[in-house]
């Protein structure tokens, strides 16, 4: 586990890409990454993951050998620390950043965070931090029903980190560390044949 510490805060450090690291056989298995609040060097958030490897994009049944894609599986970020959260959640967005080349994919991604949970099969890392969300994207928040949908998006960085939009109808969304700000938003461009 000391290796796979030492591998992604290579990668966090830009020493390499990741890429680069997957494309000379290393790969990291069962990491658990603490990250401590520099100012009070209290737990803020654990970041775990199965296995990193280097895939390739598909097309139906089809691998492409040109267009690889790094995959995180099992990625999971626990949050500890609700007023910590949003500057937790832009460094993990920095250490996992958005390229234009290559697809970095996080597969079986889990978000857990002081009062829910937000789970989705598949991310794919977007630009400005925003992470599309797809395949069984479920939010749970403390004292309000389950929602699913099938796809939708979380922002990491900026001044709006944490904000979830859940595109299936109705339109829903919600900052994830102000949850009492839920609000649902139906965006149908048709009008209701009741009016």
């Amino acid at each position: 586990m000391a290796c796979g510490a030492l591998w992604l805060c290579a990668v966090c450090a830009q020493a390499q890409t990741a890429a680069d690291i997957l494309q000379r056989g290393y790969g990291l298995t069962n990491a658990a990454i603490p990250l401590y609040d520099p100012l009070t060097l209290r737990l803020s958030a654990v970041v775990r993951v199965q296995r990193v490897f280097l895939d390739h994009e598909r097309r139906g049944f089809f691998h492409i050998g040109i267009l690889p894609v790094e995959v995180f599986d099992g990625f999971g970020i626990e949050l500890r620390d609700q007023t910590a959260a949003p500057a937790v959640l832009q460094q993990i967005s920095r250490s996992v950043p958005y390229s234009a080349r290559q697809q970095i994919v996080l597969r079986h991604f889990k978000l857990l965070y002081p009062g829910g949970a937000l789970e989705a099969d598949r991310v794919v890392i977007g630009d400005a931090g925003q992470w599309d969300l797809a395949e069984g994207v479920k939010l749970a928040c403390s004292g309000r029903e389950e929602l699913r949908a099938g796809h939708g998006s979380l922002q990491t960085s900026g001044l709006t980190a944490g904000l979830v939009v859940l595109e299936d109808p109705p339109r829903t969304t919600l900052n994830l560390f102000q949850a009492s700000v839920l609000k649902t938003v139906n965006k149908s461009s048709t009008p209701s044949n009741h009016e």
